[in-house]
């Protein structure tokens, strides 16, 4: 574990500068109370100011200028490079949004309790009567609402940028290599580059396996660009090739008895695979976006290293989407660009349908135990020790982040709280016209659960929105996934998390007395126990 003073320090600062931001609007506020208030129903009369028109239509206007704001500023971060720079831009643009739910937050309050007062009403007058009560202080309520939708945000953004981050490497591992495992040479690692070749004869040995199914040869190498006869142009037909001059270079790619579309296929943004055949090359999407290159544009190529004068003028036949990166060509072309190249790159292998799993490890790795110089990555291995790594850190994240919700969990209590401490001579009345103690927890948690699930449905709403942006702009060609299960799971958290915000001011509700009708300002439970002690 490392401790830096600077990250306590920190820590320190921003949890003093927030705690005084957070009191400098009530403190204004106030100030400007006039003494007349006292005589005034606060709730009602904050329920009034909300629901005014006057001031509906200005929060309406706020929330809508910074709703812009946070748009430019999210795709300001979403259209620049990506990296950690673009993130920080997106994350600007969540926290502004953030900001734009705060002056419409009583509004969604009154709205949703409307709705709630309605749904509800099945359930009995209690539980109407606890969807209405969250509309006579919508401020107050907003304020655990929208304390609730920054953990939700939070927790559910990190999220789906995790399953985003994971997908996109299970996507880039499948692509580069498409079979269960990958025989290649030591020291090389799962990339399949580098000059070391496999010994001869080891594609023969594992088809001799009745558990290996399929086995693909792949020789790779690296081929000069522009070097075409005649002095033709490098890509394009003619046209430059992206910024990479006649002494460029770019990968090429050939798999010996492999049926191209068949034996390894491939979604293809223009072409077909099949297609590739003598003189006529498949192109992998970014290269073929960095070069220039489309179907049936020229590409000429040289046998890079000394001796290796051949040269040829291929014509693009496919541009491929999830292929190697490079130039793949047909076996005849790489030998004659490559005459000296030697033995394979790599070899992919993919067990037999019946075979069970452990039996192709088994079978793979005796053969390459006859050869010291091989090594065995696994693909799923390799998916599956990342996806561990992920899971961990996400569990640690979501932990961290789990405080966050549990604050607002405990602001929702204070906000009932208050409801209760405010309500104590009403509450009085209730239970003199006839509520019973159940029927008081049920109007107390009708009011927590309407919080709790509006605060989660806000939060998880942004929080998708925003960790999809932030995704895309963490690193090129992301995979875009939103895990339903654990942001469902979210929301479901929300109804045990309300009850339990409702239990301790339930508990204080049921003990307001009838008898406190008759004492000044309803002094609720405290009332009765100084009676019950003389």
């Amino acid at each position: 574990p490392v401790v830096r003073p600077g990250a306590v320090l920190l820590g320190l600062a921003a949890g003093v500068v927030a705690t005084l931001a957070a009191a400098l609007r009530p403190a204004y506020l106030a100030t400007r109370t006039a003494p007349l208030a006292a005589l005034r129903e606060a709730a009602t009369a904050d329920a009034d100011a909300v629901g005014s028109r006057r001031g509906a239509r200005g929060r309406l206007a706020a929330s809508g200028a910074l709703a812009a704001v946070a748009a430019a500023v999210t795709a300001v971060g979403t259209a620049a490079e990506p990296g950690p720079a673009a993130m920080a831009v997106v994350a600007g643009g969540g926290l502004v949004a953030f900001g734009a739910v705060l002056p419409v937050a009583p509004l969604l309050v009154s709205a949703a309790a409307r709705l709630a007062a309605a749904a509800l009403g099945g359930l009995g007058t209690a539980a109407r009567l606890g969807a209405e009560n969250a509309r006579r202080a919508p401020r107050r309520t907003a304020a655990a609402v929208v304390a609730l939708a920054v953990g939700a945000g939070l927790i559910t953004g990190y999220t789906v940028v995790s399953a985003s981050v994971q997908a996109t490497l299970a996507h880039v591992m499948a692509r580069e290599m498409p079979a269960d495992y990958a025989l290649v040479p030591a020291g090389s690692g799962a990339g399949l580059a580098g000059d070391r070749r496999l010994p001869p004869g080891l594609a023969a040995e594992l088809r001799e396996s009745p558990a290996v199914g399929e086995v693909v040869r792949v020789r790779r190498a690296q081929a000069r660009l522009g070097a075409g006869p005649g002095g033709a142009e490098g890509a394009g037909g003619g046209a430059a090739a992206a910024g990479t001059g006649p002494g460029g270079t770019v990968a090429v790619t050939a798999y010996p008895g492999a049926r191209l579309g068949v034996d390894l296929a491939a979604d293809t943004a223009a072409g077909d695979l099949a297609d590739v055949a003598p003189g006529r090359v498949a192109v992998a999407e970014d290269t073929a976006r960095r070069l220039g290159l489309g179907v049936g544009d020229s590409v000429a190529l040289g046998g890079d290293g000394p001796g290796a004068p051949a040269r040829a003028q291929l014509r693009v036949a496919a541009v491929a989407v999830d292929f190697p990166a490079g130039l793949t060509l047909d076996p005849a072309d790489f030998a004659r660009l490559f005459p000296d190249a030697g033995g394979d790159s790599s070899l992919l292998v993919t067990g037999a349908e019946d075979a069970d799993a452990a039996e192709v490890r088994a079978a793979v790795e005796r053969v390459a135990a006859d050869h010291p110089g091989v090594e065995v990555s696994s693909a799923a291995a390799q998916r599956d020790q990342y996806g561990r790594m992920f899971d961990g850190v996400f569990l640690v994240v979501a932990a961290l982040l789990g405080v966050a919700v549990a604050i607002a969990v405990v602001g929702v209590g204070n906000t009932l709280a208050l409801s209760v401490l405010e309500r104590g001579r009403e509450i009085a009345l209730l239970r003199a016209l006839g509520l019973t103690r159940g029927g008081l927890l049920l109007t107390l948690a009708a009011e927590a659960l309407l919080v709790a699930v509006l605060g989660t449905a806000v939060g998880a709403g942004l929080g998708t929105a925003f960790g999809l942006a932030a995704a895309d702009a963490a690193m090129p060609d992301m995979v875009p996934d939103i895990p339903l299960g654990r942001v469902a799971l979210l929301l479901a958290a929300a109804v045990p998390a309300g009850l339990l915000a409702a239990l301790p001011p339930a508990r204080s509700a049921s003990r307001i007395r009838v008898s406190s009708l008759t004492s000044a300002g309803g002094g609720g439970g405290s009332a009765g126990r100084a009676r019950r002690s003389r």
